[in-house]
């Protein structure tokens, strides 16, 4: 059965579709362009099974998603619950876990090596530089399982996988 993986920016896009075409997990994608909104699909109108939202440790958050149940964490993910529905929690946001996995597996990216600089070239939706994220997503997933390493692009397979497999 297919499932509904929101999220909510465009760097999310290219890790949804990490996940579709590499993984090959049963997603179907909404994108809620905002944190608000992916929470309110995975537990308000419940349109979405799984989101995907970033910590944002500075920020006020729906309190749908602080009321929910700690499942798990890893160094770079917090799987919540709350009955059926699933937000996982990149922490502190994606760019960040990006490049920390990067360097947990000493892999050389032709990224910009700061969360910020990287954060702004993939908010831009048409920037070339969103293949090369997807590219090097992919690269780092192969790497990581090569040499047995956690990070975030297998941490993200498993969680995903784990709850398709559940459901």
């Amino acid at each position: 059965m297919t499932r509904v993986f929101a999220y909510e920016c465009y760097a999310d896009d290219d890790v949804f579709h990490f996940l579709k075409d590499e993984c090959k997990l049963s997603l179907r994608s909404f994108h809620g362009f905002g944190q608000g909104e992916v929470v309110n699909a995975v537990f308000v109108r419940q349109t979405a099974d799984i989101g995907m939202v970033d910590e944002d440790p500075f920020s006020s958050h729906h309190g749908e998603r602080d009321r929910a149940q700690v499942v798990s964490t890893t160094n770079d993910l917090i799987l919540c619950r709350q009955g059926s529905r699933h937000p996982i929690i990149v922490r502190p946001d994606l760019e960040e876990c990006f490049l920390r996995s990067i360097k947990r597996v000493r892999f050389t990216s032709s990224l910009p090596q700061r969360a910020s600089d990287l954060r702004a070239i993939l908010n831009i939706p048409s920037s070339p530089k969103h293949r090369v994220f997807r590219d090097e997503l992919v690269a780092l997933y192969h790497e990581s399982k090569k040499r047995t390493v956690g990070t975030f692009a297998t941490d993200l397979e498993d969680t995903v996988r784990g709850l398709l497999e559940a459901s």
